[in-house]
């Protein structure tokens, strides 16, 4: 009876481990990626970041250079939204993504100022961005 409770316990931890280890694989891809103004200037796709919302390309990286003038740390295209399939790049001249990863400034008031852009930026159908580890995604459907 003991080593079967054994045997029970130590499934659970393993079935436990195991999802913990796939959130964090999930979240790790969510929030890296390469550097935003980096990647549109690699990419030859006239509408690389949420066309919906931003439409042409010029648009979204002059709200990411707004956002560096406010003083974030970094703004990186998250690297689970990016399609860079051979379909998109061929269809569209390049990768497309549609969510970024802002890091926020350390700054109190700056890092407010930055919370209510990204928040005035996000998809309507959010409430406020959720800010984890210094760091807001923004994600547009």
């Amino acid at each position: 009876m003991k080593n079967i409770l054994i045997t029970i316990c130590l499934l659970i931890l393993c079935i436990v481990t195991s999802s913990c280890a796939n959130k964090e694989k999930v979240m790790d891809k969510i929030y890296n990626g390469p550097e935003a103004l980096e990647w549109f200037k690699k990419n030859d796709n006239p509408s690389a970041l949420a066309s919906n919302h931003f439409g042409p390309t010029e648009k979204a990286v002059a709200f990411v250079e707004k956002l560096y003038e406010a003083g974030v740390q970094e703004v990186r295209i998250s690297q689970e939204c990016i399609r860079d399939d051979e379909e998109t790049i061929k269809e569209e001249g390049g990768p497309y993504a549609d969510g970024i990863i802002v890091v926020l400034p350390f700054d109190a008031n700056k890092k407010q100022a930055v919370v209510d852009m990204c928040a005035k930026e996000s998809d309507s159908t959010y409430s406020k961005p959720e800010i984890k580890n210094n760091m807001i995604f923004l994600w547009w459907d």
